[in-house]
C-alpha cells in the first residue's frame, strides 16, 4: 500500500489538498485567503531566492514579484499536474533565472585584489565558524561564477547548494535530464578552473 510522505508528522498529500482547497476558495470569491499561501510559503520563497541574490532588498523585491505572478496566474494552477508548493517553487526559480539574465550582477563584480586568501581557504574547507570569512568566501564564489551563463548558474546552484537531482531540476526548469547533466558538468568545470586561477593569483 502506498504511503504519503510526511514532514514533521504532516502528510504532504494533506498539505497539497489544503493548498488546492485554498486556491479554489480564492478563485470562488475569497481573495483574502491568498495571504494564507503567502504566509505558508514566504520563507521557502525567500530561501530559494537568497541562493541567487545576496542583497536583502533585492530578494524582497523578487519575492514580491513571485507572489504577484502567482496571484495573476492562480487560475492556471492545476493541482492534478503538481502540488501548489512545486508550482510556486518553479515560478520562484524562473524569477531567479530572469534576475540572473537581466542583472548579470555577478560578472566582474569584484577585483581579485579585494578577495582575501583566508576566504579562499574557508571556501575550500567549508568551515563556517567565522561570519567574516563566510561573507568573503561568498564573494569569492560569486566572483568565480561570474562567467557562468544564467542557465549554468541556476543549474549549478540547484544541484550543489539545494541538493536537487537531475530529474528534479528537469521538472522545475523544463529542460531534459540529459541536458541538465551536460550543463552541470560544464558549470562545474568552469567554476573549478576559476578557483584554480584565483588561488594562483593570491
Amino acid at each position: 500500500m502506498e504511503r504519503n510522505s510526511c514532514i514533521g508528522g504532516i502528510s504532504l498529500s494533506l498539505k497539497a489538498d489544503e493548498d488546492a482547497t485554498c486556491v479554489r476558495s480564492i478563485l470562488a470569491g475569497r481573495p483574502e485567503r491568498f495571504s494564507e499561501l503567502v504566509k505558508r510559503y514566504q520563507d521557502r520563497v525567500f530561501a530559494i531566492l537568497s541562493r541567487y541574490e545576496r542583497d536583502r532588498g533585492r530578494v524582497e523585491n523578487m519575492a514580491q514579484d513571485v507572489f504577484v505572478k502567482a496571484w495573476r496566474n492562480l487560475i492556471k494552477f492545476n493541482p492534478r499536474k503538481a502540488p501548489f508548493e512545486n508550482w510556486l517553487s518553479r515560478m520562484t526559480t524562473n524569477v531567479a533565472l530572469n534576475h540572473l539574465r537581466v542583472e548579470k550582477r555577478f560578472r566582474n563584480q569584484l577585483p581579485v585584489s579585494q578577495l582575501g586568501e583566508g576566504a579562499l581557504e574557508w571556501l575550500q574547507e567549508e568551515d563556517d565558524s567565522s561570519p567574516l570569512q563566510a561573507m568573503e568566501a561568498r564573494e569569492i564564489l560569486d566572483h568565480c561564477m561570474a562567467d557562468l551563463t544564467p542557465d549554468e548558474h541556476l543549474i549549478l546552484t540547484m544541484s550543489e547548494i539545494e541538493g536537487r537531482t537531475s530529474p528534479e531540476i528537469s521538472q522545475i526548469t523544463g529542460k531534459a535530464a540529459g541536458t541538465i547533466r551536460v550543463v552541470l558538468h560544464r558549470a562545474k568545470k568552469k567554476l573549478t578552473d576559476n578557483l584554480i586561477r584565483l588561488q594562483g593569483s593570491l
